[in-house]
């Protein structure tokens, strides 16, 4: 009985295991940033499709306490406002902010946050608020 126990605990575990792995993925590519405009970003080595309920998981580096998130397609400015999901964040204590895409975004190609006061003129985030680093992002369950 004892042997049977222990083996449905370890594949319990495996189990676990498995589906955090298939349901997370470090996105990659190459982390930059701008004080002049109080952002930062990650350009994705390859391009990625995100899908409506697609969930994100951002480590917010810098001190803005709040942020606007935007996945970049190819072909679009980067001066551009377009790409961006969800309007306003708040960031957390912890630096780590989790959101669900509220629109589908094909062929990204950046993912970038931004902080300062007001991102393209569009997001009064406040004069204090400070700028944002991408540290690191994945996609997850």
């Amino acid at each position: 009985m004892k042997r049977l126990s222990i083996g449905v605990i370890l594949i319990f575990i495996i189990t676990l295991i498995f589906i955090h792995e298939v349901y997370s993925e470090p996105l990659k590519g190459e982390f930059g940033k701008s004080s002049k405009w109080g952002s930062g970003w990650l350009d994705l080595s390859e391009k990625k499709n995100f899908k409506k309920g697609d969930k994100l998981k951002l480590e917010i580096g810098g001190k803005a306490k709040k942020i606007v998130v935007r996945l970049l397609p190819k072909g679009v400015d980067q001066n551009s406002s377009s790409g961006i999901d969800g309007g306003v964040v708040k960031v957390p204590k912890n630096r780590i902010v989790k959101i669900k895409l509220k629109e589908n975004h094909r062929n990204v190609v950046q993912i970038s946050v931004h902080g300062g006061s007001n991102p393209w003129g569009l997001f009064p985030l406040g004069e204090k608020n400070g700028s944002a680093i991408l540290l690191s992002a994945e996609r997850t369950d």
